[in-house]
């Protein structure tokens, strides 16, 4: 008997699935697509495990690898073992020599390097990707990313000049290039094409979420609030939707809530989440809880090799904890992997966390216009108490806690002290 393969009805079943889900009522939509989310892994489950099978007898099928390649990395989206995504990348780099055209191959090579935080390596696959002889748009994304995430912002822009405008492609990567006023309306576009195209809903619950973030971003909660609403009813599983609401609920003192939401996403590929988690159990009164959290974050961070995932967050934690002598390290070799806000904002809040607010100030200076909230909230903070400018910027960060990176949110929640976290040794 001939075993009929699942990976080209999939699309189509996920189509007629959601279209019904969204005619549902909120509690019942849910449901129903926490159901469907299942059925898809059990379905992406079998698929993984038969394609294993043929690519262990074909090696050099380099379309059944790349088939097993994406398998593998839609699943770390979902659950985010980092063992899925180091295959991916095995898979994929094996194959390059074996495809007609490896343009396919350098695009996913560069978007699996993004997802492990190997910025250039990223940058530099899919550079090679932009220089072949017909690129085609889905080289230019993943430049952009690339280029975005490693702080190369000029070649980031050369790039978008060249993507079409009006397509998702284009809407996502402005959305992260403009300020949230102009990004909104076309991402919103962006995500109703999706809908009436019946797009994968990983992908539709994904692009909702970026929305609820912008509007976050810009202080704009109840909006927020309602695509966050419709990412996880369309999407129970969606990860980046669960971390923003579980962000969201932390920023606003639901902490019941929060503590559930995270750990419906607690992974070692996301240390910082043990985190956030263990302050969010403090707060709860169960501290033997918060500590073993913290104890687990120490134990997803200790191997070195790993250090691109959380060497950020690991110079933060030691930071708040007085130990300057490792967080300073770590926050410089992160600043020599990337230059994007988001290295340059942390690295500087590392910096004030250990009394050197000149090297602050420096690094806030080379965030520049591309500074985030958090940004400048930590530029209030070095301005000091009798500024008058200190205080609306810290006002501001005050009365909009949902824009603030969750370092910068635990500092303005526990009255500008250290907190207790990192208490271990």
């Amino acid at each position: 008997m001939t075993r009929r393969t699942p990976l080209a009805t999939i699309g189509a079943v996920a189509f007629a699935t959601a279209l019904l889900a969204l005619a549902l009522p909120g509690a019942l939509q849910t449901r129903r697509a926490a159901r469907e989310a299942a059925l898809e892994a059990q379905v992406r489950s079998g698929d993984i495990g038969f394609l294993e099978t043929r690519v262990a007898a074909d090696s050099d099928n380099w379309l059944l690898a790349s088939h097993l390649a994406d398998l593998y990395a839609a699943r770390f989206r979902e659950e985010a073992d980092p063992g899925d995504i180091a295959r991916a990348e095995q898979l994929v780099r094996r194959t390059l020599p074996l495809r007609p055209d490896p343009v396919g191959g350098w695009v996913r090579l560069s978007s699996l390097l993004l997802a492990q935080h190997r910025f250039r390596e990223a940058f530099d696959a899919a550079r090679t990707a932009l220089g072949s002889r017909a690129p085609g748009q889905d080289a230019l994304a993943v430049f952009i990313d690339a280029a975005r995430a490693l702080g190369e912002d000029a070649a980031a822009d050369s790039a978008m000049a060249r993507l079409t405008p009006g397509t998702f492609a284009y809407a996502i990567r402005a959305a992260g290039a403009r300020a949230p006023e102009d990004a909104v309306p076309q991402l919103e576009r962006a995500c109703a094409r999706l809908e009436e195209t019946g797009a994968y809903r990983d992908l539709r619950a994904w692009c909702l979420a970026r929305l609820a973030s912008l509007e976050l971003g810009r202080g704009r909660i109840e909006s927020g609030r309602a695509w966050l609403e419709r990412a996880v009813r369309m999407r129970p599983e969606q990860r980046g939707a669960l971390e923003e609401a579980a962000n969201l609920a932390y920023a606003e003192g639901r902490w019941d809530e929060a503590s559930r939401l995270y750990r419906r996403i607690l992974s070692e590929a996301h240390p910082d989440l043990y985190l956030r988690l263990a302050e969010v159990e403090r707060r709860l009164g169960r501290r033997e809880d918060a500590t073993s959290l913290e104890r687990r974050f120490l134990m997803a961070t200790s191997d070195p090799s790993l250090e691109p995932l959380f060497g950020l967050e690991l110079a933060l934690y030691h930071a708040r904890s007085d130990r300057c002598d490792r967080a300073l390290p770590l926050a410089a070799a992160e600043l020599t992997r990337r230059h994007s806000v988001q290295a340059l904002e942390g690295a500087a809040w590392v910096r004030y966390q250990c009394g050197d607010h000149a090297g602050a100030r420096l690094l806030l200076e080379r965030a520049g216009a591309r500074a985030s909230a958090t940004g400048a909230y930590l530029r209030g903070l070095l301005l000091g108490d009798r500024d008058p400018e200190a205080a609306r910027l810290i006002a501001d960060a005050v009365s909009n806690p949902a824009r603030l990176a969750h370092y910068a949110l635990l500092h303005l929640a526990n009255g500008g002290e250290r907190t207790a976290t990192g208490s271990l040794p």
